[in-house]
């Protein structure tokens, strides 16, 4: 379904589609970033406590950060099915890129288990009755969110998605197209430099210049 959508929509549409996901990405991704530093005190320690950027406790923190693993859950894998899409033979063989396309399936795995962790919740909680029982069942579900999202900012996500952002919308070519043009400018630049001619030897016995 997340596939099909990629090329369902017009070109502009698909454009700007992207840009509103990747946006969204990108600011729960730097949310989480400050929330993995944010201080704690520990138990009966009154410092730093009410400060900006601080939570009395690890639940705190956690129950601050799900809105943004939600946002993970629903923007994530539009991202990550368009970045598949797009993404060329010479994406594949670049060492920065290639190297990020390899590390997106662990952004992937941890996309999957936030859906699985918030579709679980909302099956436990509709058989759940008391505030304190839901508030519970809400801190087990933030806590195990938590430690799927938290390794998504360090994740290739965000710059993959703004690498083949301008590749959205339009026609990508099959994989034997991507292969011919990789091998043609090759050639090309194998040809260059084949023409370039090599310096010619001085003269036999001709003087040397010095300075």
């Amino acid at each position: 379904m997340v596939a099909a959508e990629v090329t369902a929509l017009g070109p502009s549409c698909r454009q700007a589609a992207w840009q509103a996901r990747t946006s969204a990405t990108a600011h729960a991704v730097s949310a989480l970033r400050r929330l993995a530093t944010a201080y704690i005190p520990a138990p009966g320690d009154p410092w730093g406590r009410g400060e900006i950027g601080s939570f009395d406790s690890v639940e705190d923190r956690n129950r601050a950060a799900w809105p943004y693993a939600e946002t993970l859950i629903h923007q994530g894998p539009h991202l990550v099915a368009g970045i598949r899409a797009t993404a060329t033979i010479e994406d594949h063989l670049d060492p920065a890129i290639g190297s990020d396309l390899r590390r997106l399936h662990v952004t992937e795995v941890a996309l999957d288990r936030l859906r699985e962790v918030r579709d679980g919740w909302r099956t436990a909680t509709a058989a759940l009755i008391g505030e304190a029982t839901r508030e519970r069942a809400e801190d087990l579900r933030n806590q195990e969110a938590w430690e799927c999202a938290v390794r998504i900012p360090d994740g290739p996500l965000p710059a993959l998605a703004a690498h083949v952002a301008p590749r959205i919308g339009l026609l990508v070519p099959d994989r034997e197209q991507q292969v011919k043009a990789a091998l043609a400018r090759k050639g090309q630049f194998h040809g260059a430099t084949a023409a370039v001619p090599a310096p010619a030897a001085p003269a036999p016995g001709a003087p040397r210049r010095t300075r």
